[in-house]
């Protein structure tokens, strides 16, 4: 067989892994969402009581399913369908309907929307802000508004990605390309995901257990599943850390070979040393963490004002405290795109907790991701018709904050820092 077959095999298995792994994220997005919504109604459903001597319970409510000269039947709260004959219904009553989705959003508190919709834009400034503190703090002359720009970026392309944070990817790429320093931005991308994940990982843990001790017994055990995966993950991000920062087993002969045979060994030896140079900076990682700490809460209230705008009132702000961190660590899942499918799901089993309705809750979470697709939007025009600048000077090879490059000594970055 030639050499250049051979050479483009495993390419073209590659591939058309890749092209799989696309149709199959794709297939989880559509299989997902008509789960979700084949169960929503979009439609306002009449509802009616029912009540008789025969009856057992004496009175029945539900949404009434159909109607005709000999029953009524209808569908309870559990979701089972009653059918009662006319001769045994001595009095009929019509409820409120059960609002469908198109009627939440058509009844929705207009000022509520908007504010609502001005409270969301905050975290995306705080987490430019915090981005932008790493990168500085790198010796890299990005200004905060083009930190922000690549972050509206991101956020449109989050829309189109997989998970949450699929947008991440390419403002690294986005302003590698603009700074000629991909290595590094990259590692201040990845630790500025991870600071927010452990203050969201954070919120979760001391929402459940100022929430657990009051909750009903039955709330007690759906939340077990959920309270297992953020303790796990507790323990995941410490072990990481201990791990990574040992140095013994840095030093180790297997992490040295393991080394010396990584591909992108140069890249990845650049942000080694990056991630080094943070870990001397306690102080700049408490700042950005203090940074995320408001960016959720701003994002808590902000869903707690939609949720009140759409009609939500069984949940408390202190249900959004616990369920809105477990659905944004739900969300960061590479399992379908923009989070399709999973958002909804999670946001009806676990709002359902609080005993809103699976149609509320679905309306909450569309209004979320219907309001990040709004705020990605000027993200995507800049991309499409913004003026790509040319790198700058590349700092000295092995110039890294910290120890000899700009912005070392005190850890302070070249230029003014809010």
């Amino acid at each position: 067989m030639p050499a250049s077959i051979r050479d483009a095999e495993p390419e073209a298995r590659r591939m058309l892994l890749k092209v799989a792994w696309a149709v199959a994220r794709i297939a989880i997005s559509v299989a997902v969402l008509y789960g979700v919504f084949s169960r929503i109604p979009f439609r306002d459903r009449d509802r009616v009581a029912l009540e008789g001597p025969g009856l057992a319970p004496p009175r029945i409510e539900g949404e009434l399913v159909r109607e005709d000269a000999a029953a009524v039947t209808v569908r309870t709260a559990d979701g089972l369908e009653r059918s009662v004959p006319r001769d045994r219904v001595a009095r009929r009553e019509t409820l409120p309907p059960r609002p469908g989705l198109a009627s939440l959003f058509r009844t929705a508190s207009r000022p509520g929307l908007v504010f609502f919709l001005a409270l969301s834009v905050v975290p995306y400034l705080l987490i430019s802000a915090r981005w932008w503190r790493l990168v500085r703090d790198q010796g890299v002359p990005l200004a905060y508004g083009a930190s922000l720009r690549l972050t509206l970026i991101g956020t449109f392309f989050n829309n189109f990605l997989l998970g949450s944070t699929g947008g991440d990817v390419v403002k690294a790429a986005l302003a590698g390309a603009e700074t000629g320093r991909t290595a590094r931005l990259l590692s201040t991308v990845v630790l500025d995901r991870l600071v927010g994940l452990i203050v969201i990982v954070l919120i979760a843990a001391l929402g459940i257990l100022a929430f657990l001790p009051f909750a009903p017994p039955a709330v007690q055990a759906q939340m077990a599943v959920p309270g297992l995966v953020v303790g796990g993950l507790l323990a995941g991000f410490l072990g990481l850390y201990l791990v990574y920062y040992s140095r013994a087993l840095r030093g180790s002969a297997p992490a040295r070979w393991l080394q010396d045979r990584l591909p992108f060994r140069e890249q990845i030896r650049e942000m080694d040393e990056v991630f080094l140079v943070y870990r001397a900076k306690p102080a700049l990682i408490a700042f950005t963490a203090g940074l995320s700490l408001v960016s959720q809460a701003v994002l808590i209230a902000s869903m707690f004002v939609a949720g009140r705008a759409i009609g939500i009132r069984e949940a408390s702000f202190l249900h959004y405290v616990v369920l809105i961190p477990i659905i944004e660590l739900a969300l960061c899942l590479p399992i379908s795109f923009a989070g399709w499918g999973v958002g909804e799901a999670v946001y009806g089993a676990l709002f359902g907790l609080a005993g809103v309705a699976p149609v509320s809750a679905v309306a909450l979470s569309l209004l979320n991701k219907l309001t990040v697709i709004l705020i990605g939007l000027p993200g995507g025009l800049a991309f499409a018709f913004g003026r790509r600048k040319e790198p700058g000077p590349v700092a000295a090879r092995g110039a890294v904050p910290g120890r000899g490059g700009p912005g070392d000594g005190a850890g302070n970055p070249p230029g003014p820092v809010s």
